[in-house]
C-alpha cells in the first residue's frame, strides 16, 4: 500500500511537472523559447530541438535552426519568429517572420519563406497549403490562431520610429536573395522601424542588406537597438558608420 501511495504521489509530480506555467527559456544569445500556461513540451536546448506535446510554444532565433516535434509534423525556424499550437490531435505552425519548413509523414517537406504563414493538420490528413494569417482568418481558421494573434497584429500598427539623418546605422541582416531581405525589411517597417536595403558586392557576388540609418551617433543606434532588440532578432546589433563619423570619446 505504501509503495502505491509514493507510485501515486510519484506520477502526480511528474504530471504538475509537465504542465508548466508560462514561462520564457533563453537558450543562448539569439534564440528563446516562451511557453504559455499550461503548455506541456520538452526542451533540449543542447540538441536545439524541442518536443510539443500540449500547448503553445513562441520561437524566436536569429542564428542557428531550431526543430520542434509535435504530433501531427515535424517544424524546423530556419531564422525568424514563430507560434506552434496542439492540442494533442491537431496541430498548428504560424511563421510570424523569417523561414522555416515542415516535415509530415504523408505531404513530406514542405518550405515556408513566407512571413505571416499559416499551416495546420488534422488527425492523420496532410497539412493545408500554407497561408497567409489574413487568409486564414477569412476562411475561418482564426481559432487554430494563438491566443497572442492580435497582439502581433497590433504590434504590426506600431508607428514609425524617427531616427533623424545621422551617419550612423543598424545592419539588421546581410542576405544573398533581394525577396529575403525585402521580407525582413517588410517586418520591420511594420514593428515601426524604418528599414532600406542597400546592396553590395561581396566576392563578386551580390549582397542586400537591411539596414536602419540615422542616428547622431554609435551610443544612439546602440540605444535604439537596445529598445527594439526583440524585433531587430538579435542582442548583438551590428553598429557601422555611412558617413562622416567623429571618433568615439
Amino acid at each position: 500500500m505504501r509503495i502505491t501511495r509514493l507510485s501515486c504521489l510519484l506520477c502526480l509530480t511528474l504530471a504538475t511537472a509537465s504542465a508548466a506555467a508560462a514561462q520564457t527559456h533563453q537558450w543562448d544569445g539569439d534564440t528563446r523559447v516562451h511557453q504559455a500556461d499550461g503548455t506541456q513540451a520538452e526542451l533540449r536546448p543542447g540538441e536545439r530541438r524541442l518536443r510539443l506535446d500540449r500547448g503553445i510554444v513562441e520561437i524566436t532565433t536569429s542564428g542557428r535552426p531550431v526543430q520542434i516535434d509535435t504530433p501531427r509534423f515535424r517544424a524546423v525556424l530556419t531564422w525568424g519568429r514563430a507560434w506552434l499550437r496542439t492540442d494533442g490531435e491537431q496541430a498548428a505552425f504560424w511563421l510570424i517572420e523569417g523561414r522555416g519548413h515542415i516535415e509530415h509523414p504523408t505531404s513530406g517537406h514542405r518550405e515556408l519563406d513566407l512571413p505571416m504563414t499559416f499551416v495546420e493538420a488534422r488527425g492523420d490528413t496532410a497539412p493545408t497549403p500554407p497561408l497567409p494569417v489574413s487568409q486564414a482568418r477569412a476562411e475561418g481558421w482564426s481559432a487554430a490562431l494563438p491566443t497572442a494573434a492580435t497582439a502581433a497584429t497590433a504590434a504590426t500598427a506600431a508607428p514609425a520610429a524617427s531616427v533623424g539623418d545621422g551617419p550612423w546605422a543598424i545592419q539588421a541582416a546581410s542576405l544573398a536573395r533581394a525577396s529575403d531581405a525585402e521580407r525582413v525589411a517588410e517586418s520591420l517597417r511594420a514593428a515601426g522601424i524604418p528599414a532600406q536595403i542597400s546592396q553590395a558586392q561581396v566576392d563578386g557576388a551580390p549582397y542586400y542588406r537591411v539596414r536602419v540609418h540615422g542616428f547622431a551617433s554609435r551610443a544612439a543606434a546602440q540605444a535604439f537597438a537596445e529598445t527594439r532588440r526583440e524585433q531587430l532578432g538579435t542582442n548583438q546589433p551590428w553598429i557601422i558608420c555611412t558617413g562622416d563619423c567623429e571618433p568615439a570619446r
